[in-house]
């Protein structure tokens, strides 16, 4: 949690992680396969954008990178974009 308070953003999956950031305040970019419903199981925080694929692995980089930069240029936390990968 204390880790979620620091962070300007968290990123993963449908896991106990992305909800305890997003608990705290902390944008979260969740990622979701066909096999789970982000309507019932994403994070109740704030701050949640759910990205969805078929699987994670098949999900777009840039389309998660996308994500990632409106997110963190949107978010009072955020002081600036970081560089693409």
């Amino acid at each position: 949690a204390a880790l979620g308070r620091r962070a300007q953003l968290a990123v993963g999956g449908d896991t106990g992680p992305m909800h305890l950031f997003s608990l705290v305040g902390c944008p979260v970019v969740s990622l979701y396969g066909e096999d789970s419903e982000p309507s019932r199981t994403k994070p109740l925080g704030p701050i949640v954008d759910v990205l969805r694929g078929e699987t994670i692995a098949a999900l777009d980089i840039e389309t998660v990178w996308a994500a990632i930069r409106a997110r963190l240029s949107t978010d009072d936390r955020a002081r600036s974009a970081p560089a693409a990968p």
